[in-house]
């Protein structure tokens, strides 16, 4: 019998990251995911980037990674887009890695 990773629920290597770097903004977050949805594809994945945040912005992402197995939440403590930046580049399994401001969106 063969297993394919897919059936396993695995994601794999994907050849684009998008990442969003946000702090305190979730409103504006859920607007920018939303925007990136109907782009969102196997060959691309969004790792929202948490800057430290002290809104609801865990709780608007939670939505999006259960319904969205190729969406991640990543909390990142040092405050500074530099940091979250860097955490977005250590975290991507692409090998192209896009920015997306979280008051943007996509079209």
């Amino acid at each position: 019998m063969f297993i394919s990773l897919q059936d396993l629920n695995i994601m794999t290597k994907v050849d684009i990251t998008i990442a969003i770097c946000t702090y305190n903004r979730s409103r504006l977050l859920k607007k920018c995911l939303d925007s990136l949805l109907p782009q969102l594809s196997e060959e691309i994945e969004i790792i929202v980037i948490d800057n430290n945040s002290h809104d609801e912005t865990a709780d608007v992402t939670k939505v999006y990674t259960t319904n969205y197995q190729n969406i991640r939440y990543l909390f990142e403590k040092n405050i500074g887009l530099s940091h979250a930046r860097n955490r977005g580049i250590k975290e991507s399994k692409a090998e192209w890695i896009l920015y997306i401001d979280d008051d943007a969106m996509a079209f």
